[in-house]
């Protein structure tokens, strides 16, 4: 229009007054209005204007502007659902890319991550939006993909929402890859956190550090979930605090998940951290107990390592024959677990048995 075009925005908005009066079903008119009146400050208005068009803009712009509105007051599920609207509408080019990132983060924050993740794939670079960065390298991890969210995770943050979290998950991206020379150089912030608390008493303990005793004391703290307990379990059990250690695998794998943010959400952690639990009691010396253990645990996860350890206990409690067939079992899965447990079977048979140590868990 030739007022907007001169930068006349109140005479532009006037004439698009008289042209509604005489063409009200013009939804692009509307739009147009309502954003002028935006760049005078009549947002009040401006918004009534979009909610009214909201379902007939075919541009999905209505909806943006909605939900960017909606966010700024702090009603998020607002935001999400104008977004939605927006992208349902097919709202294009840098507004697409914008809904597309808004909807990726608004779903990983609320655990949807292959959802998340699809809506990050169409919103392009991410360059300049630190939490979308960071909840689609939450959505990485939790789809198994940690080298892909090791990129997004190396840089700080300038956002403090997202750069404490940003820490933690990188450094239990160095503990899944075993690199713990990186993780205990990471400069660690903010103590009170008990994720961090947590993922830095881990480490410590990983690596043999004495103060990981300390470190982990008061965890876990109200609101963790199976996740951390699943941490917890494991650092216990490096310290060689088979209580402990026992105590959180049991109840990690009796609890639900903990929040989307600091938790991973998948089933297996639960279920290792079952398997640490049923290690923690053969070195309580609980053999049955321990092998009830193994056997969930060789059924759930589908490893060796299990298998090896129920053939283990078997030879422990002194079931020779059963333990045998477990060793024939993991002659297609693992050669070297099977004649290690077949070592174990014939030094604990017949006159052996005699002379043999007790079973070293």
């Amino acid at each position: 229009m030739i007022h907007e075009a001169s930068g006349r925005i109140s005479d532009a908005a006037a004439s698009l007054d008289i042209a509604l009066e005489l063409e009200p079903r013009n939804t692009g008119d509307w739009r147009r209005l309502a954003e002028l009146l935006e760049r005078m400050g009549q947002s009040e208005r401006a918004e009534e204007i979009f909610r009214d068009i909201l379902e007939e803009d075919p541009t999905g712009g209505a909806g943006i502007r909605l939900a960017m509105t909606a966010e700024a007051k702090g009603h998020l599920r607002d935001a999400e659902d104008f977004y939605r609207k927006a992208w349902e509408a097919g709202v294009c080019g840098e507004e697409r890319s914008l809904c597309a990132r808004r909807l990726g983060v608004f779903s990983a924050a609320s655990g949807r991550s292959g959802e998340a993740l699809r809506f990050f794939g169409e919103a392009g670079s991410m360059a300049g939006d630190p939490v979308a960065s960071f909840w689609l390298a939450r959505s990485l991890i939790e789809d198994e993909k940690w080298q892909e969210a090791e990129g997004l995770l190396m840089t700080p943050f300038d956002d403090p929402e997202v750069e404490i979290p940003r820490l933690y998950w990188l450094g239990r991206l160095y503990i899944a890859r075993k690199d713990l020379f990186s993780a205990r150089n990471l400069e660690w912030k903010d103590m009170s956190n008990p994720y961090i608390r947590l993922v830095r008493g881990v480490v410590e303990a990983l690596s043999g550090d004495h103060r990981a005793t300390e470190t982990l004391s008061g965890l876990p703290a109200q609101g963790m979930g199976s996740d951390a307990q699943a941490m917890l379990c494991s650092a216990r059990a490096s310290i060689r605090d088979w209580k402990e250690a026992k105590r959180m695998g049991r109840m990690a794998l009796n609890s639900e998940n903990g929040p989307f943010m600091w938790e991973r959400q998948a089933r297996r952690s639960r279920e290792e951290a079952g398997y640490m639990a049923s290690i923690a009691e053969a070195h309580l010396g609980d053999w049955s107990s321990a092998r009830d253990g193994f056997r969930r645990s060789a059924s759930n996860l589908r490893h060796p390592g299990p298998v090896f350890a129920l053939g283990v206990s078997l030879v422990a409690l002194g079931k020779i024959d059963e333990a045998k067939v477990i060793q024939g079992q993991l002659r297609s899965t693992s050669a070297n677990l099977s004649r290690r447990l077949e070592e174990l079977i014939v030094q604990n048979s017949g006159i052996r048995k005699m002379l043999a140590d007790p079973v070293d868990p």
